[in-house]
C-alpha cells in the first residue's frame, strides 16, 4: 500500500478486503484443528454410545428371553415322559437357578431330555 495513497481510493479498499478476507482465512484456519478434534471426539463417544446401547439390547433381551425360559421350565419339564415327580420338581429348581444348565436344557431335543435330567440330577 502506497503512503500516499488516498484512504478513501478504490485501491485501498481493495487491499483493505484482502486483509481482512486473509484474516478471517487465517482465524478459521486456526480454528480447523479444534474443529477437527471436536468432531472426531464426537464420532468416538457415539461409537462408544451405539456400542453400549447394543450391550444394553443384548442383555436386556437375553434376560427378557430367559425369564421366559423360566416361565416355561415347568410345563415343558412335566412333558418328559419317565421323570418321577421328586425329579421334576428338583430339576425344576436347580435349572432355575442356573441359568445356564436351563438354557441347555432348552436346546436338548425333546426325544433325549429325558437321560438328560437324570444325568444332571446324578451330578447334584
Amino acid at each position: 500500500m502506497d503512503v500516499n495513497q488516498p484512504l478513501n481510493s478504490p485501491s485501498y479498499d481493495v487491499s483493505r478486503e484482502e486483509s481482512s478476507t486473509q484474516r478471517k482465512r487465517k482465524r478459521r484456519n486456526s480454528w480447523d484443528p479444534l474443529m477437527n478434534n471436536l468432531k472426531e471426539s464426537a464420532e468416538i463417544i457415539g461409537a462408544e454410545i451405539r456400542g453400549a446401547s447394543d450391550t444394553f439390547n443384548r442383555i436386556f433381551g437375553t434376560e427378557s428371553n430367559r425369564e421366559e425360559l423360566r416361565n416355561n421350565l415347568f410345563t415343558e419339564m412335566n412333558k418328559v415322559e419317565g421323570l418321577t415327580t421328586r425329579e421334576c420338581n428338583k430339576a425344576v429348581c436347580k435349572l432355575a437357578q442356573n441359568e445356564e444348565l436351563m438354557v441347555i436344557f432348552f436346546k436338548v431335543d425333546e426325544d433325549r431330555r429325558l437321560e438328560w435330567v437324570q444325568n444332571m440330577l446324578e451330578d447334584v
